[in-house]
C-alpha cells in the first residue's frame, strides 16, 4: 500500500475516554472541514459508530486509531478501509480507557506484486532442466506447482533467485505474495522435457510348458523422434536356448529349448534415452519357494516387530541362501535349521502399505534363484494421540556365559499418573552368577534378591 504522511493530512479527531464523553480535536490545516468526523453513536454495548461529512463520494476512506495522541500519524493503526462512498463505519468499542480516531482518504490504489519470471521460459528441451524463478518485489515469498493448479500459500515455497528441478513434461506455475501488496498474477509456463521411456519387462511366470506370451510393456512421452525407436527382447541367461516370436513385441512369444529358470531383459530407446527391465520365466522349475508367515492383508501398528518366515526347497540340489524382501528393499536373510523352513524377525517395521516376498538361491546352475509370490500387510501408525514409548538399556555386561542386560522402559499406556519421571519400568532377565573361581584379577561380585553388583576396589 502506498505510504501517506498522515500528519500532514487536515483530519479532525475523535476522542472516546471511559464514560464515553465525546470531545472533537481538529488537526491543524487549510482544508480540514473538506472531512469532519460528526459526534458518534452507540448502536450496542461494543459497537461504537462513526459516520463521516464532506467526504467525496468517488473516495475510499481509511479509519486510523491510537490510544496515545502523541504517537506520530504514521504509526497509528489501520482499524477499517471502507469501500469507495462508505461513510458510515460501525467499530469494535475499544476496551482501554482513551482511544483516538482519524479518518483520511485511503491510496487510490494498493501495490500489487510483481509477477514472478522464469528462466529459462517455457518450450521443448532435450534434457533435464533448471528453472529459476525470480520476483522483483522485495521480500515478496514465492509458491509455485508443477500439477497445473494455481498456487496458494499451501504450496511449496521457493526462495527468490532459487530454482526448481524440471525432468518431465510439466506446466510449471508461481505467485508471488507479500503483506500489503495485492497477490501477483500467476506466472504459467509449460515444459516439454524429453524423459526416458518406462519399461517394464513384466512379472515373473512360472509355466509347466515348453512356451508362454511374455506380458511387458514400454511407455514413452514421444517428444524425441515423436515415439519409441527400437523395443528389443534379448536371453540374459538359462539352462537353453530361447526363440522369441518377434523381439520387437512387447507381448511377442517366447519358447524354451530346456527346463530350467531364464532370465530375459526387454530394451527401448527414444533415440536418446534407452531404459531396459528383466523378467524370470521358470520352465518346470526344481526349485520352489513361499512366503508362510505373516498372513496375507495382516495389520500391524507401530511400533513392531514381524516374525517373517517361508519355505523353499530344490530338487536338483539344495537351497543354498533365502532373502526376504519389502518391495525392493532387502529386509535381510533368513536362518534355518533344515534347510527347507527360513525365518528372519524382522525389528522396528516401517509404517505403510508393504508387499513382502522370498527370494530363493539354489546350488543348481540351471534352476539359481526364483521369488516368492508377494505377501501385503498394512503397519499403520497407532490411533492414540500423544502416546510415547521409549526403551532404554541402563546396563549391559557382554561376559562370556553370563550376559546380563537391565532395560528401562517409559510407555504412557501404564496409566501412572506424574510427570515424564513416571510411567518408567525396569525389566530385566533371571539374574544368576555361578562360579568356582573368581571373575577375573581384582574384581568381585556379590548378589542379595534381584540385584547384582560387580565392583573392583580403586587401584592405589
Amino acid at each position: 500500500m502506498q505510504k501517506r504522511n498522515l500528519d500532514k493530512m487536515p483530519n479532525p479527531l475523535l476522542r472516546i475516554i471511559s464514560c464515553y464523553l465525546i470531545v472533537f480535536m481538529i488537526l491543524p490545516g487549510s482544508a480540514w472541514a473538506q472531512l469532519t468526523i460528526n459526534p458518534p453513536t452507540f448502536p450496542n454495548s461494543t459497537t461504537v459508530r462513526v459516520t463521516l461529512s464532506g467526504a467525496e463520494s468517488t473516495n475510499a476512506h481509511v479509519i486510523l486509531s491510537t490510544p496515545d495522541l502523541r504517537t506520530n500519524g504514521n504509526s497509528w493503526t489501520r482499524v477499517v478501509t471502507g469501500a469507495v462512498g462508505q461513510v458510515t463505519f460501525d467499530l469494535t468499542k475499544p476496551t482501554n480507557d482513551t482511544a483516538f480516531f482519524r479518518a483520511a482518504i485511503a491510496p487510490v490504489t494498493t501495490p500489487t506484486v510483481a509477477t514472478p519470471v522464469f528462466t529459462p521460459g517455457g518450450g521443448s528441451y532435450p534434457t533435464a532442466t533448471n528453472v529459476v524463478i525470480t520476483c522483483d518485489t522485495p521480500g515478496a515469498a514465492i509458491y509455485y506447482t508443477t500439477n497445473g493448479n494455481t498456487p496458494t500459500t499451501l504450496d511449496t515455497f521457493i526462495y527468490n533467485g532459487n530454482s526448481v528441478f524440471l525432468n518431465s513434461s510439466v506446466t510449471l506455475k508461481a505467485k508471488a505474495f507479500a503483506y500489503g501488496f495485492n497477490d501477483s498474477a500467476v506466472a504459467t509456463a509449460t515444459y516439454s522435457i524429453n524423459s526416458p521411456p518406462t519399461v517394464s519387462a513384466g512379472p515373473q511366470q512360472i509355466i509347466s510348458a515348453s512356451s508362454t506370451t511374455l506380458q511387458g510393456y514400454v511407455l514413452d512421452d514421444g517428444l524425441t523422434g515423436g515415439g519409441t525407436i527400437f523395443t528389443n527382447w534379448t536371453q540374459l541367461s538359462g539352462p537353453g536356448t530361447v526363440t522369441f516370436g518377434n523381439s520387437h513385441q512387447t507381448n511377442s512369444s517366447a519358447t524354451f529349448s530346456a527346463n530350467g529358470i531364464y532370465v530375459l531383459q526387454l530394451s527401448a530407446s527414444d533415440g536418446q534415452y534407452t531404459n531396459s527391465d528383466e523378467v524370470t520365466i521358470a520352465v518346470n522349475p526344481t526349485l520352489s519357494v513361499s512366503m508362510t508367515a505373516p498372513a496375507d492383508s495382516s495389520s500391524y501398528t507401530v511400533p513392531t516387530n514381524i516374525l517373517l518366515q517361508a519355505t523353499a526347497t530344490c530338487s536338483s540340489g539344495s537351497v543354498t541362501q533365502l532373502l526376504f524382501y519389502a518391495g525392493s528393499t532387502l529386509i535381510g536373510t533368513g536362518n534355518t535349521s533344515d534347510g527347507a523352513t527360513f525365518s528372519l524377525q524382522w525389528q522396528s517395521v516401517p509404517a505403510g502399505n508393504l508387499a513382502l516376498t522370498a527370494v530363493a538361491v539354489s546350488s543348481d546352475a540351471d534352476n539359481f534363484s526364483l521369488v516368492s509370490d508377494p505377501v501385503n500387510i498394512t503397519v499403520d501408525w497407532p490411533t492414540e494421540v500423544g502416546q510415547v514409548a521409549m526403551i532404554q538399556t541402563d546396563l549391559h555386561i557382554p561376559v562370556a556365559g553370563i550376559p546380563l542386560s537391565i532395560n528401562r522402559q517409559y510407555n504412557t499406556r501404564y496409566s501412572s499418573s506424574g510427570s515424564f519421571g513416571n510411567n518408567g519400568r525396569l525389566d530385566y532377565d533371571n539374574i544368576k552368577i555361578e562360579k568356582s573361581t573368581s571373575l577375573t584379577s581384582g574384581w568381585f561380585a556379590r548378589s542379595a534378591a534381584l540385584l547384582m553388583e560387580l565392583s573392583r576396589p580403586p587401584t592405589t
